[in-house]
């Protein structure tokens, strides 16, 4: 018979989706309470570092999904600052060239 924290530990690992933050984060929680004989030291710590190695990439990527959103923003106003300056250069340059064949 299994006790509280091994069906715990096999409900939250046997899901077919992918580990939610919360889940993660009741894992992490828990972990303490797992019996030695369920896993050793150094499984514990293997156990543990892929836990954080794999909240850390979900941080990495949610900064890194606002980073992509900043960049397109500036993007997009770099474009119009660029049509700003165009536009009247190109009309100068128009002015400038019809000046210089305009009949004296």
């Amino acid at each position: 018979m299994l006790t509280d924290i091994e069906t715990f530990f096999n409900d939250t690992f046997s899901k077919s989706e992918a580990l939610t933050e919360k889940d993660i984060q009741s894992v992490r929680n828990r972990l303490h309470e797992a019996p030695y004989a369920m896993m050793t030291t150094i499984q514990r710590a293997q156990f543990r570092s892929a836990l954080e190695l794999i909240d850390s990439i979900r941080r990495f990527d949610e900064a890194s999904g606002e980073l992509v959103t900043t960049t397109n923003i500036l993007t997009r106003r770099i474009l119009w600052l660029t049509w700003v300056v165009l536009v009247p250069a190109v009309v100068q340059a128009v002015f400038a060239v019809l000046n210089y064949f305009k009949k004296p």
